[in-house]
């Protein structure tokens, strides 16, 4: 921000979305985020950029980035790491699992 000369208009606030408390009636023109993770929701961080959006972005014009993304799957079978995971179900933590491997 100081670099291109913005400290004056842009403020970055790199905190958990939780932890954020902005003043009364201030709202944010753009919210970044890394919310996809792996596998575009893995890590559960949509839930928390929706709050953000829900209560900081400025209706009609703020922005939400990245603001899109497109998961593109293909079916693929893999014996042998099948194998493996169903082996590691047999016993976890001493409970028996087995019958959800087949």
């Amino acid at each position: 921000v100081q670099a291109n000369g913005l400290e004056g208009v842009v403020e970055v606030i790199e905190a958990r979305v939780e932890d954020v408390r902005l003043p009364e009636g201030v709202l944010a023109d753009v919210i970044v985020s890394e919310w996809m993770g792996f596998f575009l929701l893995f890590e559960s961080m949509l839930d928390a950029v929706l709050l953000a959006r829900d209560r900081w972005l400025r209706p009609g014009t703020g922005r939400l980035l990245p603001s899109r993304s497109r998961l593109f799957l293909c079916p693929f079978s893999d014996v042998s790491w099948r194998g493996h995971r169903a082996d590691l179900l047999r016993d976890v933590c001493g409970i028996d699992f087995s019958p959800l491997v087949a």
